[in-house]
């Protein structure tokens, strides 16, 4: 799905009932945070861009993003990466 360039302030709490998406783009928006469990309702993301945007975190249940081969979240607000980073075996482009 891709909601790039579109002003957001919120990801649309909708998109998470989509449980078979692979790839969530939301890049140049206005974003602040993740709605809640965004990251355990579509387990099956290869590739989530939200870079310039203003998020400020990156909540933990990002570990359970186990097919996760790409996060670019640059150009946002965050200052500290979570340990749960590690937990992503398949990561190849941070």
């Amino acid at each position: 799905i891709n909601l790039s360039h579109n002003e957001l302030q919120l990801l649309p709490s909708t998109f998470v009932q989509l449980t078979q998406l692979s790839e969530l783009q939301f890049e140049n928006n206005q974003v602040g945070k993740f709605p809640v469990n965004t990251f355990l309702k579509i387990s099956q993301l290869t590739v989530v861009n939200g870079s310039r945007n203003r998020l400020t975190e990156i909540p933990p249940e990002i570990r359970h993003l186990r097919q996760l081969t790409k996060l670019d979240l640059g150009h946002n607000l965050i200052k500290i990466l979570p340990s749960e980073i590690g937990d992503l075996e398949r990561l190849k482009r941070l």
